[in-house]
């Protein structure tokens, strides 16, 4: 078992405790320290597995909450998307792909802040999953800039969480697909996957023993900090293996 397989799984544990206490950040946390020990074509994959499972258990408890029209047509444009995708992704060099993904969970720090409500477009939800399932096979974690997207649409927070899950569900596993179609197999990654998903169940139980006894804005700032940190080494790192600023 190398240190890969050891790390991992304990930064997802310490990830999955912090989106139980604060409601949100773990993945993006999670997909940032990834990068820094596993390839661009491992890495996004791995992370979907991981992300599917999540999702995929919070969209199963909650079925009758699901809005199945929007689940629907977004999982068809998901497909559409994720087949758009795969025929680029992999001219994505690991250096470009630092700097996208640095830049792009930058950027998820100052979207929620804008409060934004995009209006409603007749036929939209097809179009909406072929975007994000396209963008996710490059970036890996579009929940955040999906949000916005779901307000104003008649949900109750209960369908909004539902719904939301199950259009996360067809994300990662169209994405998933895709990569398994390029190649990716998960024999070699089979057993840090599983130690991943156990991290996760670990930290997400836990977070409900010490939710309340901590204090959220500390967990918040932290979180902040983290990834602003975290995005601008990966940006650096990126323009540095590119130009060589030193």
């Amino acid at each position: 078992m190398d240190s890969t397989t050891i790390i991992i799984p304990l930064v997802t544990f310490f990830t999955s405790l912090l989106t139980g206490v604060v409601g949100m950040g773990g993945g993006l946390v999670l997909l940032l320290i990834m990068a820094s020990f596993l390839p661009f074509a491992v890495l996004i994959p791995v992370h979907g597995i991981n992300q599917l499972v999540q999702h995929a258990t919070r969209a199963a408890v909650s079925i009758p909450n699901i809005d199945r029209k929007i689940a629907l047509e977004f999982g068809a444009g998901a497909v559409i998307g994720a087949a758009i995708g795969s025929q680029f992704v992999t001219s994505v060099t690991e250096e470009l792909f630092k700097i996208l993904l640095g830049g792009f969970i930058l950027a998820c720090l100052v979207v929620p802040k804008l409060n934004i409500k995009m209006p409603k477009i007749p036929g939209e939800w097809p179009i909406i999953g072929a975007i994000t399932s396209c963008v996710g096979l490059f970036i890996g974690n579009t929940g955040v800039f999906m949000s916005p997207f779901y307000l104003n649409r008649g949900l109750k927070k209960e369908q909004l969480v539902a719904t939301k899950s199950a259009c996360q569900v067809a994300v990662h596993s169209t994405k998933i697909a895709a990569f398994v179609a390029l190649g990716f197999t998960l024999g070699p990654y089979l057993l840090l996957v599983i130690l991943m998903g156990i991290a996760s169940f670990a930290g997400s139980y836990l977070s409900k023993k010490v939710l309340g006894k901590l204090s959220e804005e500390v967990f918040l700032l932290l979180f902040q900090v983290t990834i602003v940190l975290l995005s601008l080494k990966l940006i650096i790192g990126g323009l540095n293996d590119i130009y060589h600023l030193w």
